[in-house]
């Protein structure tokens, strides 16, 4: 894409604030403990260690290891190595935060540095993930399919179905297109779960991304479309259109294949002309909740929407006519206004999980992070995704 001198200035800038923050941030991580794990706080950013199973060290593994590759210097790599360690029993874990945290800790980091205990580390992770997929359906679930609904699903208020999958199951994937290269049934999987979110309606053909469906395990037949984050369940969360943004240009990045693109420029498409309708670059957490304006925004959806869209223009240049102007108002919108001088993207909401409060998102400091990373260091792949 090509960068105007103020707005590489604005980007120049911003990855050193953001390095400041990964730096400081990663100063207070502690050796690894067995049996404890690293959480966000979601008030300012930082992490601590608890007893209870959290999923968010992956993502500030991410970050550091890309910051590794920027800058070149070894305390970002020590830094990620560390956190990445306290990934290692999560990659234990049948769930589909596993594929999240696989992708952005042990993959991203064997791939910049070929240490083998990554590459096994990712690889135990990616048989972990590899569970929640129904071979019955072709798509990948909540939870493995085999196994009953957890019950540490139930605070969250919604009844969910006995099969469930959500659009972010397509995201949270992204690791089985790195690790094809040794399994290749991987890849597979992968494909037809992306074909499933089309054909199953989760991805609307004129580019609106539902967020979950429920399915009956008896029939096999869709229940009904819902949300656990949005205001209800005929309203649109805003993330949804993200991860659906995230996983179509995974997969015609891994494949190649001209649907896949067609499908991430229609949701992205969307994004743009049915979020973005009130000025700032910033939507509300859900674009249809009746009691806008008196509802959060979500910088997150920013900094993922931006990164794709960065990505859809490096496959296809001559999209930076339709995307080029939105990316460079999103990101300089954030660095201005959302972003604190040490680093710290502010104002991401969970939606109705957590009351409509705003939060330091964990998405949304490794997006920017990677949104930044992929226009100063542009024709730079350091996922492994792509075909060999």
């Amino acid at each position: 894409m090509e960068l105007s001198s103020d707005f590489r200035q604005t980007l120049e800038r911003g990855m050193d604030r953001l390095a400041w923050g990964a730096e400081a941030v990663a100063k207070t991580i502690p050796p690894v403990q067995e049996g404890r794990y690293l959480n966000l706080n979601f008030s300012n950013g930082t992490y601590v260690v608890e007893e209870q199973l959290g999923y968010w060290a992956g993502y500030l593994a991410g970050k550091l290891w890309m910051l590794y590759d920027y800058y070149g210097t070894e305390n970002f790599a020590q830094a990620a190595s560390l956190v990445t360690r306290w990934c290692g029993p999560i990659m234990k874990e049948a769930n589909v935060n596993t594929g999240f945290v696989t992708q952005y800790a042990p993959t991203l980091g064997y791939e910049l540095t070929g240490e083998e205990w990554l590459k096994e580390l990712a690889l135990e992770g990616c048989e972990s993930f590899a569970k929640t997929y129904n071979p019955e359906l072709g798509i990948f679930m909540m939870w493995p399919p085999t196994e009953p609904k957890p019950e540490h699903y139930g605070p969250f208020g919604r009844n969910f179905a006995d099969w469930e999958t959500f659009i972010d199951e397509s995201s949270c994937g992204s690791p089985l297109w790195w690790a094809r290269r040794f399994k290749p049934e991987y890849g597979d999987m992968m494909v037809s779960h992306q074909e499933g979110m089309s054909s199953l309606g989760v991805i609307q053909p004129d580019g609106r991304s539902h967020h979950m469906l429920g399915l009956d395990p008896a029939t096999k037949k869709p229940l009904g479309f819902h949300t656990m984050q949005g205001y209800d369940n005929t309203t649109h969360w805003t993330r949804s259109q993200g991860w659906a943004m995230n996983s179509s240009i995974f997969a015609f990045e891994a494949t190649g294949d001209e649907q896949f693109l067609e499908i991430a420029i229609k949701v992205s498409d969307y994004y743009l002309n049915d979020m973005i309708k009130d000025g700032p670059s910033v939507p509300f957490y859900d674009v249809l909740d009746p009691r806008i304006p008196d509802v959060p925004r979500d910088t997150c959806s920013v900094a993922l929407a931006t990164n794709c869209m960065i990505r859809l223009i490096e496959e296809k240049p001559e999209l930076q006519e339709k995307y080029g102007a939105y990316i460079e108002a999103g990101l300089t919108e954030l660095f201005d206004n959302h972003v604190t001088p040490a680093g710290t993207l502010l104002h991401g909401s969970w939606g109705n999980i957590r009351g409509l409060t705003e939060s330091v998102m964990p998405y949304g400091g490794l997006y920017l992070t990677e949104a930044v990373y992929r226009l100063l260091k542009a024709g730079k792949d350091i996922w492994g995704t792509r075909p060999a």
